[in-house]
């Protein structure tokens, strides 16, 4: 009877400490005990098909974090566009004007909101491909410039860029996370000066004045925080060239697809 006790306490402790494991692990953000992770038998087996089943749904739980970070991120210029023409609308609804070019706005930016989505989701999953389409890259640009003309209104900035109906074959929802970023990651961080825009169908550059104080060595690109971050993810994983140059006034940054 003894033996029977033993050798039972023996098989049904580790399998209470994975059931209280299990319990207590309700973030699954704790890893198996190292003890039962390397046991040989058929408990280690269950241990570490656990441990895989955790690191799994913690992976899965960081990418829809990103992914809701990186959608209110991105979708706060189309929304507040879509509230200003709306307003208009309004407004000229109640003096019996037209509205056509309001309307024309709201169109674009459920478009624009639409693809948005789908390359979020996209840069969250394991996919290698998106979907290329020809589209004009000048449009693009100017859209983004009206959309976060808002950023510099109050400020002594004066924006360059030359208009020349540039067609490319891309992967247009993830060429409009890569200039939205960098547009607006331009005006918030521009006190003034000049904003400079150059694009080809190679891809696009942009420079701005910056300002860091003089007591700091930090790199200014590096308060850019989720705007850049988004630029990395979408150049890496479509291996397009992302360059980026800074001086003590001025940053620098090209993508080349």
């Amino acid at each position: 009877m003894l033996v029977a006790y033993l050798l039972a306490k023996k098989i049904i402790q580790p399998l209470n400490l994975l059931a209280e494991f299990a319990k207590q692990n309700e973030s699954c953000a704790i890893a198996i005990p190292e003890t039962l992770a390397k046991r040989k038998d058929e408990i280690g087996d269950v241990a570490r098909a656990l441990n895989l089943s955790l690191q799994n749904i913690r992976e899965q739980q960081i990418r829809e974090k990103q992914f809701l970070q990186n959608a209110s991120h991105e979708l706060r210029s189309p929304l507040a566009t879509i509230g200003s023409a709306l307003h208009v609308i309004n407004l000229r609804q109640k003096k019996g004007k037209s509205f056509e070019d309001s309307l024309l706005q709201i169109k674009r930016c459920y478009q624009q909101m639409t693809q948005l989505t789908q390359a979020l989701l996209w840069l969250s999953k394991g996919e290698k491909s998106f979907q290329t389409s020809e589209f004009n890259l000048s449009e693009l640009i100017e859209l983004h410039l009206h959309q976060l003309n808002h950023l510099i209104s109050n400020k002594a900035v004066e924006v360059i860029f030359i208009q020349d109906n540039i067609l490319i074959e891309q992967a247009r929802a993830l060429v409009d996370v890569v200039i939205s970023n960098l547009i607006r990651n331009a005006f918030e961080n521009s006190t003034g000066g000049r904003i400079i825009l150059h694009h080809s169908s190679e891809g696009i550059s942009i420079s701005n004045p910056i300002y860091r104080a003089k007591d700091t060595n930090t790199p200014s690109h590096q308060g850019f925080g989720l705007g850049l971050h988004l630029v990395n993810k979408v150049t890496e994983k479509q291996n397009w060239d992302l360059k980026i140059q800074e001086s003590d006034q001025q940053m620098d940054v090209m993508v080349s697809w």
